[in-house]
């Protein structure tokens, strides 16, 4: 909302590390993480919101205060 994409796209990438740590602890293999939904979710949140970061859109103070 308050249009802070880089922080988004960092949280997003600690959001993806988290759940590949978690899978690789749990044993799956690469061809199941890749179809696991909440990662494939956060990756393409994640390449929405670099997009929306390369626009340089400003914050929206406002919705900060």
């Amino acid at each position: 909302m308050i249009r802070d994409y880089g922080q988004a796209a960092n949280d997003l990438r600690k959001l993806i590390s988290l759940i590949e740590k978690q899978a690789n602890n749990s044993g799956l293999s690469s061809k199941v993480l890749n179809k696991h939904s909440d990662l494939k979710q956060a990756r393409t949140r994640l390449l929405s919101v670099e997009d929306e970061a390369k626009r340089d859109t400003p914050l929206n103070l406002y919705l900060i205060l």
